[in-house]
């Protein structure tokens, strides 16, 4: 039910107001408030044309409230804010950009098992124990490697060989913990 004299109440108040982007919030207050009243009005007997007359009247000068508010919600400072706000938002995406892309991908790349073809890998044995610390191999020819640096929670072994079937499998695996003991063990 479009109720006239409220609206042209509401646009009153809201020509006061230079900051555009405070008007729907305002109109909509000011209106909560008038429909409020019109309907404390109703309650009292007032037929619905003098409840909104009187409710509006309760407001207040339209020009003195526009005035204030426009005060209050000065334009310098709300186009600062926005201003502000727009910087924020276009610096965040900047840094995700510039710094989280490259961190993230950087936690995928820094993994060595990525990079060798999946042809290439002969054995891949989960051990899953954190107290390992050193990883040993043996090959069929007696050939032995150590591996004591992680990959995340990886240990990768890789060697060539001349010829096929001499020391391209290993024989037996051993992990050891901080202080040098055999925790794990396993023959092939």
């Amino acid at each position: 039910m479009p109720l006239t004299k409220v609206d042209k109440f509401l646009e009153d108040v809201l020509s006061h107001i230079k900051f555009p982007f405070v008007k729907d919030d305002i109109s909509f207050e000011l209106e909560s408030h008038i429909l409020e009243k019109i309907d404390y009005y109703m309650e009292q007997g007032y037929d619905s044309e003098k409840a909104e007359e009187l409710s509006i009247r309760d407001m207040g000068d339209a020009k003195e409230i526009g005035i204030l508010l426009n005060k209050q919600h000065n334009p310098f400072l709300g186009w600062l804010l926005k201003i502000t706000n727009g910087m924020m938002i276009f610096f965040i995406i900047l840094n995700i950009y510039f710094a989280g892309i490259p961190f993230i991908s950087s936690l995928f790349s820094k993994n060595p098992i990525n990079t060798i073809p999946k042809e290439d890998i002969v054995y891949k044995i989960d051990i899953n124990d954190d107290k390992i610390k050193k990883i040993q191999i043996t090959l069929n020819n007696g050939e032995t490697f150590t591996e004591t640096e992680f990959y995340e929670d990886l240990f990768l072994f890789a060697w060539e060989v001349d010829n096929e079937e001499q020391g391209r499998y290993f024989n037996n695996i051993k992990g050891y913990d901080s202080n040098n003991n055999v925790i794990f063990q396993d023959e092939y």
